[in-house]
């Protein structure tokens, strides 16, 4: 399942002010830049979110930073891969995702989008026997048609072979190859 829209942006005129910051500034204050697109947003909102998944009893990878796995009573688990303002979560069982989400809505503005497709420019398909197949075929084709946009380019029906190494002496080099 996949969580998006964490960053949000208000207009002008909301005045509504969020109970959540009046214990750290005591009065409503006039944000005169959006902190969306800063530099620092995007490590402020992870480490934010981040507390959070830690306040729920996640544990983060010492591996990747960005993946966390919260163990439930009996054996369950939900396991969460959250990048920027990118979440993808999977539990044990449709119970341990729902109350993850109820937990999510009731401290977060959100907007659940159901059973994931694309994850961070990569289309998820899963398949009958329940395992899924990552492919960034879109992101290839759309770097290579920035760099090179009057080329076209044939699908190729196979990946290269698992043991294929690419070097500067066996790369292609006529223009069918390419």
């Amino acid at each position: 399942r996949v969580v998006g829209c964490f960053f949000v942006s208000l207009p002008s005129q909301y005045k509504e002010s969020f109970p959540n910051y009046y214990e750290y500034f005591g009065h409503l204050l006039l944000l005169k830049k959006g902190i969306y697109g800063l530099t620092f947003s995007g490590k402020f909102w992870n480490l934010e979110f981040s507390e959070w998944l830690y306040s729920q009893g996640a544990g983060q990878s010492s591996a990747d930073p960005s993946y966390f796995v919260i163990f439930y009573k009996h054996c369950q688990w939900l396991r969460i891969i959250f990048c920027v303002d990118d979440l993808l979560y999977f539990g044990s069982n449709s119970q341990v995702e729902w109350y993850f989400e109820l937990k999510v809505q009731a401290r977060y503005d959100v907007q659940l989008q159901g059973a994931a497709q694309w994850f961070l420019q990569m289309r998820l398909t899963r398949l009958h026997d329940g395992s899924y197949i990552l492919d960034q075929d879109q992101y290839v084709l759309n770097l290579l048609r920035k760099f090179y946009p009057n080329r076209k380019y044939p699908p190729q029906s196979t990946p290269l072979p698992i043991d294929y190494l690419f070097s500067k002496t066996n790369r292609p080099s006529t223009p069918d190859e390419k």
